[in-house]
């Protein structure tokens, strides 16, 4: 299933917020990931029996503020300040990867506005151990790997591609060479929004406030993320103080593409 995105403008900031509002129902307030598809099965999955407010994070899509956003702590003000407008509150707040550590951040910051918090495969914790993957400076087929554990999903696919290569066969006087420049622009800013949280080292001191998330959490993870370590589930439970987890077998970093369904009732299961 398709969505349709709107946008709305923050008066505080002037900031354009992009976002996707779909279903009905309770609220599940959904941050994505670094890879931000147009599409999102998880989401199509949730919908079903919720409204999902999902907004792109500054300097996805339309989403402004990625230059004037220089902190995690600017950024989850600044969703704090997106879902006031949009009058979201008693929320259940889904964070994946980079949304997650968005995600913690926000809720630690207003912990009053969310009823449960799940993480799913989150950035925001550090272990000199099992460091995080650099993926920005791995290959289109280590970070295909690292991604994404069916290597037949269209997601793999594309990131298998080599961007590089894509250029130097497109025709921009065609529909399909628009859309692949189309898309490796897009790529190319995405990646320059998640570096400025995630480049060199995503730890941002989140540890250290993720005792002031006194809500019912879940952490959710693939066994074989490549991008960030299993062990790091533990390390977000060990932290929370009222948390469950969840290792999904046979998944990697991308379950909201590769379990979907699975996902999904894990998640309405733990807020019902």
């Amino acid at each position: 299933m398709g969505t349709t995105s709107k946008t709305i403008q923050i008066p505080s900031s002037e900031r354009t917020v992009e976002y996707t509002d779909v279903g009905s129902g309770p609220v599940i307030v959904y941050l994505h990931g670094v890879i931000k598809s147009q599409t999102d099965p998880l989401i199509d999955e949730l919908s079903k029996s919720h409204r999902i407010v999902a907004p792109f994070l500054p300097g996805y899509g339309s989403s402004t503020g990625g230059s004037g956003l220089n902190s995690v702590h600017d950024a989850a003000l600044h969703l704090d300040e997106t879902l006031d407008h949009l009058g979201i509150s008693n929320a259940v707040l889904v964070g994946h990867s980079l949304g997650g550590l968005f995600a913690g951040e926000l809720a630690a910051v207003s912990p009053r506005l969310f009823t449960h918090i799940i993480f799913i495969s989150s950035y925001g914790l550090w272990s000199n151990d099992e460091p995080t993957m650099d993926f920005f400076t791995a290959s289109p087929k280590e970070m295909s790997k690292a991604f994404y554990s069916d290597s037949s999903l269209p997601g793999a696919i594309n990131l298998r591609q080599s961007p590089s290569e894509e250029a130097t066969e497109v025709d921009p006087n065609t529909e399909d060479g628009v859309k692949i420049i189309k898309r490796l622009v897009e790529t190319a800013k995405t990646m320059s929004s998640a570096a400025r949280y995630l480049w060199p080292i995503p730890d941002r001191g989140l540890a250290a406030r993720l005792y002031r998330i006194n809500r019912p959490s879940m952490v959710i993870w693939g066994e074989n993320d490549g991008i960030i370590p299993v062990s790091y589930a533990d390390l977000f439970a060990e932290n929370l103080p009222d948390s469950e987890k969840v290792i999904f077998p046979e998944a990697a970093h991308m379950l909201n593409e590769e379990h979907p369904q699975q996902v999904a009732h894990v998640i309405l299961d733990f807020i019902s």
